[in-house]
């Protein structure tokens, strides 16, 4: 049986605690479909069981969000070096599995909200709010789904598909949020998941201190705890040392 390949993109420098690891232990205590875990970025640790896809931050772009560029780039280094899959599942190094899932799961379409925004964010100092306008207009003009894809969960993707994407935008040089461009496209005329308060798939942690009666009923009942640069705290890397037994 061929295996899954897991990519998760990690930048050191931004790191706020040990994110990667406990994200690295939900993969392998809760996903049961057999698979291969790699990290991809720019001096990566070394990590016992995982592999490593070093891939050196692209230069700025003017008016470009680059970390979507840095995305592109790695993605086509995990490429090359396991010509041998179809796809691969992609997940933040902030996105936590608390409870066990499959392959099946991850496929499942789940959204965030049925619409994006296609302007009014020209002028926003925030370039991925930029990013996701510039995105929505493109679906717009393409004629593609306007779902908002992006749920800060793990997707999963097939690399001709994304490929033929990359080379079309010409997403080396020009940023784009990619699971809009890519699930709005491939899965047109469908009805994906909206995610909601009371699903079992998502918990998210976006503030301090920490609900933590919302994560023990995460812990029981959720799939994904994911974690916003606002809500990662060392009181939700304990609860999650306890959850793994690290």
């Amino acid at each position: 049986m061929k295996k899954t390949l897991v990519l998760i993109p990690h930048l050191p420098s931004a790191a706020q605690g040990h994110e990667l690891e406990l994200a690295i232990a939900g993969w392998r205590k809760h996903f049961k479909t057999p698979h291969i875990i790699a990290i991809m970025g720019e001096g990566l640790p070394d990590i016992e069981g995982v592999t490593n896809i070093e891939s050196p931050r692209v230069p700025d772009v003017p008016g470009e969000y680059r970390q979507h560029l840095d995305y592109v780039s790695c993605a086509r280094k995990a490429r090359a070096m396991f010509p041998d899959t179809k796809g691969f599942v992609v997940a933040a190094d902030d996105v936590f599995a608390v409870n066990d899932f499959t392959l099946a799961d991850v496929k499942l379409p789940k959204v965030q909200d049925t619409w994006l925004p296609t302007k009014g964010e020209e002028g926003h100092p925030n370039a991925w709010r930029r990013n996701l306008a510039k995105t929505g207009r493109v679906c717009l003009r393409d004629g593609f789904d306007s779902f908002n894809w992006t749920t800060h969960l793990p997707h999963y993707y097939e690399w001709e598909k994304l490929f033929a994407i990359y080379d079309k935008y010409d997403c080396d040089h020009s940023s784009y949020v990619i699971e809009n461009l890519y699930f709005n496209s491939t899965h047109r005329r469908k009805s994906p998941f909206i995610l909601h308060r009371f699903d079992r798939w998502k918990f998210e942690v976006s503030y301090r201190p920490i609900d933590r009666a919302g994560l023990l009923d995460a812990f029981a009942n959720k799939v994904w705890v994911t974690c916003t640069e606002n809500g990662w705290s060392e009181e939700l890397e304990e609860e999650l040392r306890k959850h793994y037994s690290i």
